[in-house]
């Protein structure tokens, strides 16, 4: 997948770290790099942390005075343009949560997803029905609402049903299947559970039996560990641990918190039903629905 494909977070971040490497190279603290550059502190930490795009102009500058050489200097200017390209969320930009644009950003390069939840049904595999009846506990304006949802169901598109899907790796809890929704909504979600699970190779679904009462989902709460494909520049993104929250998204991507993470998922794997059985249960819960 090319980087264009991707938007443009994730070249900002490696660009980011690549000049961050260069001025490590080059004995520079921040301050004096920014001195030397004549821009603040604040915008120098900005491009090393992949929060804004660059000019090619900008990067040739930057790698002159870090003393890079010509072949570096020349494909970190060939990255510059892919920063700004338009990330799609951007429409619905007044009613996305804040923190969440990073994670879809990185959502578009991931190769592998690993996702976990004990409360309610993933937002990507959600209908426009279930989806609609969760945002709506928040108390939030019909407008936003609306713009949510559509937001849901684009980011889904685009994960879902292009030409190079991520594979996709969802444990779920049973109480998923049981909480109290509209008959007609629950009817339709779990007829799409059902249809993810049998019909897309790239996709597998399993639930934790609620006969196991304690287990590492418990202690850790909602989460999804994102794997990317390598990096030909060796600046690619490291394996990143997404944890919901009611307040401010949490990612972790150092080696010690991803192996927890990985840790409990592999341990929920283990304790959950096979593809089958899981296909079993969701067609007794569709049975219950009068």
């Amino acid at each position: 997948m090319s980087a264009t494909n991707i938007g443009s977070t994730v070249p900002r971040r490696e660009l980011g770290r690549r000049l961050l490497k260069l001025r490590n190279d080059a004995g520079l603290t921040r301050n004096a790099a920014a001195k030397k550059l004549e821009w603040s502190e604040p915008k120098v930490w900005r491009i090393e942390t992949g929060q804004i795009a660059l000019r090619t102009h900008d990067v040739d500058l930057m790698c002159r005075i870090y003393g890079a050489d010509e072949e570096t200097t020349a494909a970190l200017m060939a990255l510059a343009p892919e920063t700004r390209t338009k990330d799609w969320w951007r429409v619905y930009a007044e009613a996305i949560p804040q923190g969440l644009d990073l994670l879809f950003g990185l959502e578009l390069a991931a190769s592998e997803f690993r996702w976990w939840e004990s409360q309610l049904v993933p937002g990507i595999l959600q209908t426009e029905g279930y989806a609609n009846a969760v945002m709506e506990v928040g108390g939030l304006p019909a407008d936003e609402v609306e713009l949510r949802v559509r937001a849901r169901l684009d980011r889904q598109e685009l994960l879902l049903s292009r030409m190079d899907p991520p594979r996709f790796s969802f444990v779920l809890d049973e109480d998923v299947l049981n909480r109290p929704v509209a008959p007609d909504v629950m009817r339709g979600q779990l007829h799409r559970l059902e249809q993810v699970s049998s019909r897309l190779p790239n996709v597998t679904l399993r639930f934790v039996p609620r006969s196991f009462a304690l287990h590492e989902g418990v202690m850790s709460g909602a989460f999804t560990i994102l794997d990317f494909p390598p990096s030909r520049s060796g600046f690619g993104e490291p394996t990143t641990v997404y944890s919901d929250s009611w307040i401010t998204p949490l990612y972790y991507t150092r080696p010690q918190e991803v192996s927890r993470y990985i840790e409990a998922f592999n341990g929920l794997v283990q304790r959950s039903l096979d593809e089958e059985a899981s296909r079993d249960l969701i067609r007794q819960y569709l049975g219950r629905i009068s």
